[in-house]
């Protein structure tokens, strides 16, 4: 099962590292793109750089546990950093929680870290899901960015940026746009614990408060819940489209820590 699943992953794991040296190279001409879905957290911490790095990335953190934890993720493998072609790559899966709709399913992550000047880092995560509807036509792809906050004096500020894309490896269903919405609320459900976990761990409260791209947001309790707005009048959305939205919410629990 794990071969299987690694040789369906291998074409999306080369062009995730690919695209990371490629931002790496962009990065030195002093600009770092976000991952084209948009970005699932934006904040900024008191901490250097290097302890919000080592925090959630580090081989042995506590971060990791504890916030699978906190999700309940269960059968958890972990593997170690290990350097390979000017990157950092390990590789992990575990079981998430049953939902409601969805039962419980495995997950398998690549992460490949670039790291950058000042004790930066960008990890890029793909993730696959094959037990969730529709999974094996898609993989989720996230980009963690942590660097020095700008404009703050050096080591006194470190800005934490996530964003993420739904890549198509086969053809992609008529209710493709419903997979992908389903996917970002599930994502930003997730987020939230992770700034949950994180800092409790950092002891520490944001400088800056999230901003995601969704077009109106509240925060409660130091948690920024996403308010989304409907300007399309007169959709008319099938049953089972939304039974999928629903679904892939409640499935997409990957490429979080």
């Amino acid at each position: 099962m794990a071969a299987a699943l690694a040789l369906l992953l291998l074409p999306a794991w080369s062009a995730g590292k690919s695209s990371l040296l490629a931002a790496g190279r962009a990065h030195e001409k002093g600009h770092f793109d976000a991952l084209p879905g948009g970005i699932l957290l934006d904040r900024t911490y008191p901490v250097e750089a290097r302890v919000l790095r080592e925090t959630i990335y580090a081989d042995g953190c506590k971060f990791a546990s504890a916030f699978f934890r906190y999700v309940s993720r269960s059968n958890a493998t972990k593997g170690k950093w290990r350097q390979l072609d000017g990157c950092w790559q390990r590789e992990l899966s575990y079981t998430a929680a049953r939902s409601v709709l969805v039962a419980s399913h495995r997950v398998v992550e690549r992460q490949t870290m670039l790291h950058l000047k000042q004790h930066g880092c960008v990890v890029d995560t793909v993730a696959l899901t094959p037990d969730v509807p529709y999974g094996s036509t898609f993989v989720t792809r996230t980009r963690c960015i942590i660097m020095p906050a700008a404009g703050a004096a050096a080591g006194a500020a470190a800005r934490l940026q996530v964003s993420f894309e739904i890549e198509w490896v086969a053809s992609a269903p008529l209710i493709k746009a419903a997979i992908v919405s389903g996917a970002r609320k599930g994502m930003l459900r997730n987020f939230n614990c992770f700034v949950e976990v994180l800092e409790k761990l950092l002891r520490v409260r944001p400088i800056v408060p999230e901003q995601a791209s969704q077009p109106s947001t509240r925060t409660r309790h130091g948690v920024q819940t996403v308010l989304t707005r409907t300007t399309v009048v007169g959709l008319v959305v099938s049953v089972a489209s939304w039974l999928t939205l629903q679904l892939m919410e409640a499935a997409t629990t990957a490429a979080t820590a």
